[in-house]
């Protein structure tokens, strides 16, 4: 399984709706898994650089955690 985890920020200016002007910051999260490809030996090809994974068992999780300020 691969995990990346990073900060980002609203641009309240870009948002819509009930959330225009509304700045905030959070934490997004990605989750990968599934069976990676294999050398002729058998042995998972676990290479650090981005090995690929088997077409159709990758799944993937988006989560985010945002705190925003939204102004009445």
């Amino acid at each position: 399984m691969i995990t990346e985890t990073l900060p980002f920020t609203v641009d309240g200016a870009k948002s819509t709706g009930k959330f225009a002007g509304a700045p905030g910051t959070g934490r997004a999260a990605l989750r990968v898994s599934g069976d990676l490809t294999k050398f002729s030996s058998g042995k998972c090809d676990e290479r650090q650089s981005g090995a690929p994974f088997i077409p159709r068992t990758a799944v993937g999780t988006f989560t985010a955690t945002i705190k925003l300020t939204v102004r009445k």
